[in-house]
């Protein structure tokens, strides 16, 4: 199912005629640079995935390649929401004022060591760190609600198995080495050693000559450790080594990893991280699986280790206390869409007993979609890689009439990218129709360090961009505002957590600054200045944490930075984009220019289709294959015995109601009754009834119009 989802996956298959002699490539690497180019040389090209959809669907039609996956009918999918504790949305809070912290450590050492080139303080390497970082808490933010479903479905009869991707097992022997892991009693907590490991290494003293720099790296690095104990992580844990603790410890739960140590009880000594196998056995997962496989352990545990090759499925050929229906909780998505298909592969296999069901955990943080979106994307378009088809993945919709459940968390897609222009020009930037950074729209100096651009060229950067169907920035309502969630000025205060750890640097006399200037331009009604309020606030954020107008190029980079905002300004900076996504989906439908991709007009309710022209665009001429374009009219009305049967449902409702106002009629009125007009309405089952809404002039046809209202037994009257 996944046979060629990159370019570089078919280059030893040179008889496919791609590249070579009588091709219009002579070798590979020049079909490599069409491809996939660097981007500099071009900067226009739709990508490496448009592309293979082009030579995947080529090799269909020429009978040069099958590819084949199992049917996902009656496969259930489901995303659970997991919504945040207080306690962990404070932690949380901590977490991003640590990483501001790094963030402006960076940003000083950079501004005064400049004598020593050795020294190179890359902000890529930085935000690196920090999207592990981020992707190890919101992990760990499901556990506990992951252990409660784990349970509850034990109990109901099922087998769980829990798929993440990282094990955390290289920041573990970074702390302890080797055999000095055993017998300590502290766990290791992955997002603590991450942000550890990038201190110590980024600001190593060791890196430099002189010993002034010497001593003000280490006290930067001295400053930064001081805050990562303030910061107190130890919320974040494990999440193998929570998972097997709270659900029953090694002898109840299978962990199928590449790690060769983990955490076991022992009588009278309490947690001790030793060896998975006393002998060293670099079989120890295939024992973990017939353990699994036969009933014995009822929970598995998998990394990207066990990913590929291994079968968890029910099975006719498993013991009969191991043919329990399996149900996969998707704890973490691996970055990759064919590596997540392998990964869900494992307990959907041939000869099982039962169609398995998949939980994808999605917490409520904004930025966490980043990781859901990049998968979906990629999922939606392995159909067109593989089967010449965007609707043979799952993703891509036959298991739920049609619609993914994962849908509506995909926006990498021109409707996300306007939504996401739209969010940046209402905070205040400005960026153009394809991400160009176009300048800001104010001057204040917190908006960014760039030269401001000259007005000339941003007025005419402004109006070409709206000739080709740019937008334009509108004071839009933030949904915070619009629900009240923000009632007063005192609803916007940064939390004490997220203030308290930039204390340092400083970080925080920079911020305060920055919000203090903005706060007296507010005007206009109550409403109007709490929208201002919220915009400036995270216009000020997003310029002293986030990068600054760059924030909007792109929805990846988007999604991964609001993860430094505190807990709920990432949620409203979120909610917004959400809104305004919904509204350019919804704008693009009602004038026609929405794209939805490869859809199947059955799935969509056609109840029959007809073809009206087939054209020839292109021919192969080494092998004859054909490109065509084709035109079909699909009919997505009612056929004649439909609209039969529901002419005469109404018939019988409408001799019905009739029936009962001659009932009540006939009976003696009531003080209620007294309201309308008797000889012309009547009440029937909660709704009233007009005669002359179903009978013209005493006519026996009927309308085919109705108003569909609620029957709220409370509305009589």
């Amino acid at each position: 199912a996944t046979s060629f989802s990159s370019v570089l996956h078919i280059a030893p298959m040179v008889r496919l005629g791609l590249w070579g002699l009588k091709t219009p490539f002579s070798k590979f690497q020049k079909f490599l640079d069409s491809v996939k180019p660097k981007r500099s040389r071009h900067k226009n090209h739709p990508g490496e995935v448009p592309m293979m959809e082009i030579v995947g669907r080529d090799l269909h039609a020429r009978g040069l390649h099958v590819a084949r996956m199992m049917s996902y009918d009656n496969v259930q999918f489901q995303v659970v929401p997991v919504d945040i504790p207080k306690d962990i949305q404070m932690a949380y809070d901590r977490a991003v004022g640590l990483q501001w912290a790094i963030l402006h450590a960076i940003e000083t050492a950079k501004d005064n060591i400049t004598s020593e080139g050795r020294i190179v303080f890359r902000q890529s390497v930085y935000w690196a760190m920090n999207q592990r970082f981020f992707k190890a808490i919101t992990c760990a933010a499901k556990l506990e609600l992951t252990v409660e479903y784990t349970k509850r479905l034990i109990k109901n009869g099922h087998s769980v198995v829990i798929s993440l991707w990282s094990t955390g097992e290289a920041r573990s022997k970074d702390r302890y080495k080797q055999d000095e892991m055993i017998g300590k009693e502290e766990h290791i907590l992955i997002a603590e050693e991450m942000a550890r490991h990038f201190i110590v290494n980024a600001f190593d003293e060791n890196k430099c000559k002189l010993e002034a720099n010497k001593r003000y790296l280490r006290d930067i690095k001295t400053q930064l450790l001081k805050k990562l104990e303030e910061a107190d992580l130890s919320k974040f844990f494990n999440p193998i080594d929570y998972l097997k603790q709270k659900l029953g410890g090694a002898d109840k739960v299978a962990e199928l990893t590449a790690r060769d140590k983990h955490w076991v009880e022992i009588y009278d000594e309490g947690w001790k991280f030793v060896k998975r196998s006393e002998g060293g056995d670099a079989n120890v997962n295939l024992y973990e699986q017939k353990a699994f496989q036969s009933g014995q352990k009822r929970v598995a545990i998998i990394s990207s280790a066990a990913s590929t090759g291994i079968s968890l499925h029910s099975s006719r050929m498993n013991p009969i206390r191991g043919q329990h229906k399996r149900v996969n909780i998707v704890l973490e998505l691996p970055w990759a869409a064919d590596a997540a298909l392998q990964q869900m592969g494992r307990i959907h296999r041939t000869n099982q007993l039962h169609n398995p069901v998949y939980l994808t955990m999605v917490t409520e943080l904004g930025g966490e979609r980043r990781f859901v979106s990049a998968v979906t994307k990629r999922l939606e378009s392995l159909g067109a890689l593989t089967r010449g088809d965007r609707s043979a993945s799952f993703a891509g919709g036959d298991h739920i009439d049609g619609k993914s459940v994962f849908e509506d968390m995909n926006w990498e897609n021109d409707h996300g990218r306007k939504a996401l222009r739209l969010v940046g020009m209402n905070l205040g930037f400005q960026v153009t129709q394809y991400g160009k950074k176009r300048g800001e729209v104010n001057n204040h100096h917190h908006l960014g360090t760039a030269a401001a651009p000259d007005s000339k060229d941003v007025l005419a950067e402004i109006k070409a961009d709206e000739a080709m169907g740019g937008d334009k920035a509108e004071n839009i309502i933030l949904p915070c505002v619009q629900n009240r969630e923000i009632k007063t000025a005192s609803d916007l205060e940064l939390s004490g957590e997220f203030m308290g750890m930039i204390q340092v640097f400083d970080a925080a006399k920079r911020l305060q600054a920055a919000l203090k200037e903005e706060r007296p331009m507010y005007s206009g009604t109550k409403e109007s200045r709490l929208n201002q309020m919220v915009q400036g606030t995270l216009r000020v954020l997003i310029s002293e944490g986030l990068g600054g107008q760059a924030l909007f190029e792109s929805f990846p980079k988007f999604a991964n930075r609001i993860l430094n905002l505190p807990f709920k300004w990432q949620q409203r900076i979120f909610d917004f984009f959400v809104q305004l996504h919904i509204e350019v989906v919804a704008e693009a439908k009602s004038n026609g220019t929405y794209v939805p991709g490869v859809v199947d007009v059955k799935t969509l309710g056609a109840k029959s289709s007809k073809l009206i022209r087939r054209s020839k665009i292109f021919e192969n001429k080494n092998d004859g294959a054909i490109t065509e374009h084709v035109l079909i009219k699909a009919d997505y009305g009612l056929n004649f015995e439909e609209a039969k049967k529901l002419l005469e449902e109404r018939r019988a409702f409408i001799a019905s109601a009739v029936a009962q106002r001659n009932e009540n009629l006939a009976a003696p009125p009531s003080p209620r009754d007294d309201d309308f007009n008797e000889s012309q309405q009547s009440k029937c089952g909660g709704f009233i009834v007009d005669e002359d809404d179903y009978y013209d002039n005493g006519s026996d046809e009927t309308y085919m119009e109705e108003e569909e209202e609620e029957d709220d037994d409370d509305d009589d009257n």
